[in-house]
């Protein structure tokens, strides 16, 4: 939880950056707050993903994923 609350705030901080780049024309700006948007959306989209990549992991090793407990159960 604690990842999708540093990456949101760290999104809106870019946006700002961003913003205050393109009003200003600053060159620099902009790639820093391109670059903090695209890691934020980075960290948004992993902690999303990552029971995906969990439960996948788990049935490729042949197990089954319980979703209440999230938990890897082997066979």
């Amino acid at each position: 939880m604690a990842i999708v609350i540093s990456s949101v705030l760290l999104f809106v901080v870019s946006v700002s950056v961003l913003i205050g780049a393109i009003v200003y024309k600053n060159i620099k700006l902009k790639r820093v707050g391109l670059f903090g948007l695209l890691v934020s959306c980075v960290l948004i989209g992993s902690s999303f993903y990552g029971d995906f990549w969990q439960m996948d992991g788990c049935l490729d090793s042949g197990g089954s994923y319980n979703k209440t407990l999230k938990v890897c159960e082997s066979a």
